[in-house]
């Protein structure tokens, strides 16, 4: 099956949007989840490859957050993945299966994993 969007590159602008959605799904929950993955990066040095994996790993699992609140963010999320794709209010109407793509692409995006990985090493700075 093709695909029917595009993601766009993101930008220092979808940074809010995501934290606003985070925020609502419960920024607390989300961290104590990605806690186990983002200790390797303050303990050890590890590889960029391994680095993106767990990268991958804590967005998958802001993904599984993000459903178990999506009644509270289901408006911001639609919004944002609009945004960041070239569908618009659209992305409400895409069938199931194709919307499961779309998360599953967006979590995996290089940008998510570098973004992660980054702030992740800024932080390991301010300890």
């Amino acid at each position: 099956m093709e695909k029917s969007y595009e993601f766009r590159k993101l930008e220092a602008g979808d940074i809010m949007p995501v934290v606003k959605i985070l925020k609502k799904a419960g920024v607390k929950e989300i961290i104590e989840l990605a806690k186990p993955n983002l200790g390797a990066f303050f303990k050890e040095e590890i590889s960029d490859e391994e680095a993106g994996e767990r990268g991958i790993e804590i967005i998958t699992g802001i993904v599984t957050v993000i459903f178990d609140k999506f009644e509270t963010i289901e408006d911001d999320v639609f919004k944002f993945l609009g945004n960041v794709t070239n569908l618009g209010d659209k992305v409400r109407k895409l069938p199931l299966d194709e919307f499961a793509d779309l998360l599953e692409e967006f979590a995996q995006k290089d940008e998510m994993a570098g973004f992660v990985k980054r702030v992740s090493r800024l932080l390991k700075l301010g300890q």
